[in-house]
């Protein structure tokens, strides 16, 4: 597995020691920024502001030249619990390119409820590669 970057609220899932109780954290996800020339995330590596309880999900923001995605994810989500996904914004100077399954998404999922933020991005090339690479704000549970 990859690298991660993450600020969560709540405990995912696999980590709790019994996975069906949910997790019974309150609070909201903080803002991640990330400034650089290049990223790249690779071998199902991430960025992800998720809440898997009660609470907001943060904001992420990066501020790049260049974006290279081979089957990692850049996501704000809220997965089983109640709250909303901050904003994932990309400001790109030159070009983003998402291969192998790579993803930008803010999504509300899995038994989760709260209102999806908006997914920006701004760039001068943008290349979705491979099958199953996608940009997605969507909500698959309750919310807007």
């Amino acid at each position: 597995m990859g690298t991660e970057i993450n600020n969560h609220v709540g405990t995912v899932p696999l980590a709790r020691e019994n996975t069906e109780n949910p997790s019974d954290a309150v609070g909201n996800g903080g803002a991640i920024t990330v400034n650089t020339r290049l990223l790249e995330i690779s071998d199902q590596a991430r960025i992800t502001a998720n809440s898997y309880s009660q609470g907001n999900s943060g904001d992420i923001t990066l501020n790049t030249d260049n974006i290279v995605v081979n089957g990692g994810a850049i996501a704000g989500l809220i997965l089983e619990g109640t709250g909303n996904t901050g904003n994932v914004t990309v400001n790109n100077t030159d070009s983003i390119i998402l291969n192998e399954g790579s993803n930008i998404q803010a999504q509300v999922l899995n038994g989760g409820s709260g209102n999806v933020g908006d997914v920006t991005i701004n760039t001068r090339n943008l290349a979705i590669n491979k099958r199953f690479s996608f940009i997605l704000a969507d909500n698959a549970s309750a919310g807007n």
